[in-house]
């Protein structure tokens, strides 16, 4: 897990590598609705130190995904295929069967 230096100051390359992270987490971690709280928060985590407003950071990662789609064509998956959480709108209900297992 990352964590700051003592100091508490991070170098460029650093911070560079956390705001990846975090973008990663944004992508691919979700639960119903939290999108735009979680890119505003990005924003004030990386936003003055990397000169990113919150367009900017969600253009990034639209384009990230963008870029990343004919990778996942190629191993017949898409994006969703390996989101961790539930999908929009909720986890279907399990059926009496399936809770049975």
């Amino acid at each position: 897990m990352w964590s700051p230096p003592p100091s508490g100051l991070l170098d460029d390359l650093s911070a560079l590598a956390q705001f990846g992270h975090d973008a990663t987490t944004i992508m691919y971690r979700r639960t119903t609705g939290d999108y735009p709280a979680r890119l505003q928060l990005r924003a004030m985590q990386h936003g003055h130190r990397l000169h990113l407003t919150e367009d900017a950071i969600d253009t990034v990662l639209d384009k990230a995904v963008e870029d990343t789609k004919p990778l996942f064509a190629m191993l017949r998956m898409t994006v969703d295929d390996i989101r961790i959480g539930p999908p929009p709108g909720g986890r279907p209900l399990a059926s009496p069967e399936q809770s049975r297992v």
